[in-house]
Order: structure tokens, then sequence, then C-alpha cells
């Protein structure tokens, strides 16, 4: 039984070239309405700009605040790591270092979580932004918000629509052994998402509780390396949605190659337009299955169809992705995403 002097939950927080964020990050997450019953691990993978001196002051004046100061740089999947074994609360959220929450945002999903027992991680709606900096306000537009869905599984094979502030049971980790997939630079975090989705429920609180940065330079990893993110998030959707294909029923399996088929009818422009402009033009018209790359479209759509037995189909959906892909890409994505 965990003792009520514990935190109610920690919020574990990554630095690495974040020095213009780390006093804004900590300020934020001090103003929580949880108060001491929130617990900050900060994690200081070798950043070589002032991240440090910053945090030793704030260590001064918070005891809740935890400080971990690594040599070597990490991934941040093992500094996630590294600071959930340090930590200590009933509950876990990540919090990027330029990311910023409603002051209650932590309490209300701590409390969903505490009132659903069978729920082992809840998610909530985000505002983006391209201002650095820039805190959670009331006064946001509405047309800037990323909603977040109510949960399907089946959704979540389909994208990564958690976002960048979930909260989960620190259970996953201790009694289930989950954690994140270090290997990974960019996709960690919808693996595990998956991960955990293959045990538990999740739960979407319908709720704008915090800020999306966005840099308009677009210098996250995720941007700068394009090729990246595509290459393991494949990898991450083909091992997952195999797993799902085992069990899915013949139903299951139908419904899930009908979102897919009018994808596939798309000419490849007209595709990459709708993804370009996802808000403008593909939500009304995709209002929840849009996958995430045409080569994933395809992939997913011949594995369904494989798994229906129509092998016939499988044939002329890549016959026709040849058009825009060679045969040396689509055998690099099937080895890549193990079909």
């Amino acid at each position: 039984m965990i003792s009520d002097e514990k935190p109610l939950v920690s919020a574990i927080v990554s630095l690495y070239k974040a020095e213009k964020f780390v006093r804004a990050k900590l300020d934020d997450l001090l103003a929580q309405s949880l108060g001491d019953r929130l617990e900050i691990v900060v994690v200081n993978s070798g950043s070589p700009q002032g991240e440090d001196e910053i945090v030793r002051e704030y260590l001064n004046y918070h005891r809740n605040i935890i400080y971990i100061h690594t040599l070597e740089r990490e991934s941040i999947y093992a500094a996630w790591n590294r600071g959930i074994k340090a930590a200590s609360g009933r509950f876990i959220t990540n919090s990027n270092a330029d990311d910023y929450l409603r002051s209650d945002a932590l309490e209300v999903m701590a409390n969903v979580l505490q009132s659903n027992k069978d729920i082992g991680l809840v998610y909530a709606s985000q505002v983006i932004t391209t201002e650095p900096l820039k805190r959670f306000t009331l006064n946001y537009k509405r047309r800037n918000v990323i909603h977040a869905p109510d949960y399907e599984h089946l959704l979540l094979l389909y994208r990564c629509f958690i976002g960048s502030q979930p909260m989960w049971r620190s259970s996953i980790h201790s009694m289930d052994n989950i954690w994140f997939n270090e290997k990974y630079e960019v996709a960690g975090d919808y693996d595990f998402e998956l991960r955990v989705a293959q045990k538990y429920k999740f739960m979407g609180i319908p709720e704008t509780l915090g800020t999306l940065y966005k840099d308009p330079n677009r210098s996250n990893r995720e941007t700068l390396d394009r090729e990246l993110t595509v290459r393991e998030t494949e990898e991450v959707l083909g091992h997952y949605t195999r797993d799902y294909f085992a069990t899915a029923t013949n139903k299951e399996l139908i419904r899930a190659f009908n979102c897919f088929k009018n994808l596939m009818r798309l000419p490849l422009p007209i595709y990459y337009l709708l993804k370009k402009c996802d808000n403008a033009l593909s939500s009304p018209i995709y209002p929840r299955y849009f996958p995430y790359s045409i080569e994933y479209t395809y992939l997913m759509g011949c594995m369904l169809l494989k798994e229906l037995g129509e092998t016939s189909r499988v044939m002329r959906y890549c016959k026709k992705f040849l058009r825009y892909r060679s045969s040396k890409e689509i055998s690099e994505l099937f080895v890549r995403t193990g079909v």
C-alpha cells in the first residue's frame, strides 16, 4: 500500500539545451494546485547550457524537487526512465520543458485516475502555440486546440493522438515492468502508449489543460529528421497492428479496412494536400482516421486484406502503390515493419 505521505503525482522534466525554458517550466509546475503533493523530478542529460545552476538555485527553496544530472547526453526516453525510477508519486506525467499547464491540470488528471480504477492513462486537449515561453491562458483561439478524442484502440493504431502531457499510473512501471524503449529517438512515447494500451484502458478528458509549443523554425528532432520519424513510427505501428490483428474479429478487420479504403483510392498529390492542410481539409473529410503516412496507409490496407484472405486485392493495391514508390522502397517498408 502506498503511503499517504508520498506525493500524488511525479512530473518528469528532461533538460537538454533548455536553459531559456527551465525557469518558466519550474515556476509553472510549482504553481500547480497540487502544491506539495506534486514531486518534480528534473533530469539534466549532460546539457552544455546553464540549466544546472538554475535548478540548484530552486533546490534551495523547494523540497519537492529531485535533481539528477548526468555527465553524458542520453536520449529523452532514457532520461524519462531514469527520472521515473527516482520518482515516488502514485501517478507519473512527462512534462516537456517548453510546454505549460493550466494551473489545475495535474489535479484534474489525477482525480480522474483516482476515480476510475480501471483506467491506466489519461490525456486531454492542448493549445498549439508558436510563441516560446507562452504560459497557458484561458484566452486561446479554438482553432488552435488539438482536441482529445474519446479513446478507441483502433484509432490509436492509426495515429498518435495522446498528446505531450498524458498522466499514467506508476504501477505500470513497478508492477507491469513497462518502460520507454530507449532504442527509439522520437517514437518511444508512441511505442509506450501502444504497449500500455494492450493491458489498460485509456480515457480522454474533454478539457483543454495545457499548451503544446511548435517551434516555427522546426528545430525539434521530430520535424528536423522527418525520415527518422516516419521510419520509427511505421516500425512501431507495424508491430502493434500485427498484435491487434491477431485478436481482432472479422467484423473489426473489415471495419478497419473500410477506414483505409477511401484513403487508398486517393491520388498521391491529393493525399499530400490533405496531409499538409490537415486541420483545414482532412479533418472534415476524415475527422478521426487519417493515418500517419501514405506508406502506412497502403501497408495497413494490404495487411488487412491479407488477414481477410483477399490476396488478389493485395497485389492490386501493391501494383498501384508502385506508381508512387519503387519496389526497393516498398521492400524496405515491409522489412522495417516486420510484415
